[in-house]
């Protein structure tokens, strides 16, 4: 199985304003790609499977999922201030295949924990690029294809 990490956003962090113009890009069909942290891992490579979670504010869950297409990289920290201060962090590059707006449709994150299989899963990391097990990613993505 090919091996699957979670990505965090929170939305208190970092407001992303083209979200709504991207998800209609994504949903018409277009290669929509983005350049996001994957916090200490240096393992995901391209093709691996990426689900995005939304943190912070509510709703919280799983709202986006795509395809790692770069490895691990360093580039200065996504926040102004940090970068400032010659902090680096890791990214990698992801396609997205869905990409949904958390306030119209989103896996949340009360199903996943209570779930009898994707409980078996941490999903309240605050860290982006931990590994989804893999006794629960079959489910996810079963579930995942509902939304």
């Amino acid at each position: 199985m090919i091996p699957a990490y979670l990505l965090t956003w929170n939305s208190l962090r970092w407001p992303w304003p083209e979200l709504g113009q991207e998800a209609g890009r994504v949903a018409a069909g277009e290669v929509v790609t983005s350049r996001w942290g994957c916090g200490r891992n240096r393992r995901i490579q391209p093709g691996d499977r990426l689900f995005m979670l939304k943190q912070g504010a509510e709703p919280r869950g799983i709202f986006a999922s795509g395809t790692s297409v770069s490895e691990p990289f360093t580039a200065p920290h996504w926040d102004e201030e940090k970068a400032a201060l010659g902090i680096h962090s890791n990214y990698i590059e992801l396609q997205f295949d869905t990409l949904l707006i958390p306030e119209e449709s989103i896996l949340r994150r009360d199903l996943l924990k209570g779930h009898p299989i994707l409980g078996r899963q941490y999903w309240d990391t605050q860290v982006s690029g931990i590994a989804i097990k893999t006794a629960v990613l079959a489910e996810l993505e079963k579930l995942w294809q509902t939304i």
